[in-house]
């Protein structure tokens, strides 16, 4: 128990010395309590700060997949895979959004690619799979 307190006292000091971390974290609680318009606001503010901040990216593209944005979504994820092309959460929710529109054929490529990275995944062959039907 007190290594815990510990952890999150220096978590809660590292978020304070780092503005940027603070305000993800922020944002992060905000998607967590449905709370979409703020989470939205913030995770773009961190992008203007930090482009390449593949976590504000994923987030980003949960608050339009759960807003049914899914248009919106697919583009953010996709901006993410231009920083990370390899990222396996990026990969993954992009396919998803597709599939929510319908897209399976714009689905297929992606998941093709996710298996590539993690072929270890049974969620990833069961997606490519369903997108070769």
């Amino acid at each position: 128990m007190r290594r815990l307190l510990v952890f999150l006292l220096a978590a809660t000091a590292l978020s304070a010395a780092d503005p940027i971390q603070a305000l993800f974290d922020k944002s992060v609680a905000a998607l967590a309590a449905e709370d979409y318009a703020a989470a939205e606001q913030g995770f773009w503010s961190v992008l203007k700060a930090r482009p390449d901040n593949i976590g504000a990216f994923g987030n980003l593209g949960v608050v339009y997949t759960r807003t049914h944005q899914y248009t919106k979504a697919i583009e953010v994820y996709a901006h993410g895979l231009d920083v990370a092309p390899s990222d396996p959460g990026l990969l993954l929710n992009l396919g998803l959004a597709y599939i929510k529109q319908g897209q399976y054929a714009n689905a297929l490529p992606v998941f093709e690619k996710l298996v590539k990275v993690s072929p270890g995944s049974g969620q990833a062959r069961e997606l490519l799979a369903t997108c070769q039907l």
